[in-house]
């Protein structure tokens, strides 16, 4: 019986062991990214980059740098859709998109003047694009 049991105990002691694994997360604080402490909307681009609608502006996060880039009125920015390498977001008052420059940085072009009226209609925020 004995040796039944030590037998028994190797055989299964060499199956693998299979269990739910978790995948990795890491929590960032606003001190991390240096922006507000609410993100309203997240979009990723082609190229694996992560822009989140910030309440201090468009955040950016390459998976190794943060950057912030306020609208120009710095208002909230409550929605983002990247669309073809173009960052589109809404903010108080303000509609645009985010262009990158050669040198990487994002040039914001307004669109709210295509919209007259849209941003006294609307003076909550463009929050869905």
């Amino acid at each position: 019986m004995l040796l039944l049991l030590i037998v028994s105990g190797l055989a299964l002691g060499n199956l693998p062991a299979y269990g739910q694994e978790l995948p990795p997360v890491t929590n960032f604080s606003p001190n991390d990214y240096s922006a507000g402490n609410q993100n309203w909307m997240i979009s990723q681009a082609d190229n694996k980059n992560l822009y989140f609608a910030n309440s201090t502006g468009l955040l950016e996060y390459n998976g190794e740098r943060w950057r912030l880039f306020p609208v120009p009125n710095k208002s909230i920015v409550r929605s983002v859709k990247v669309v073809e390498g173009k960052i589109f977001t809404g903010a108080y008052m303000e509609a645009g998109y985010w262009t990158p420059t050669d040198s990487g940085e994002l040039v914001f072009q307004s669109l709210i003047s295509k919209f007259p009226g849209l941003a006294m209609a609307n003076n909550s925020g463009t929050s869905n694009i």
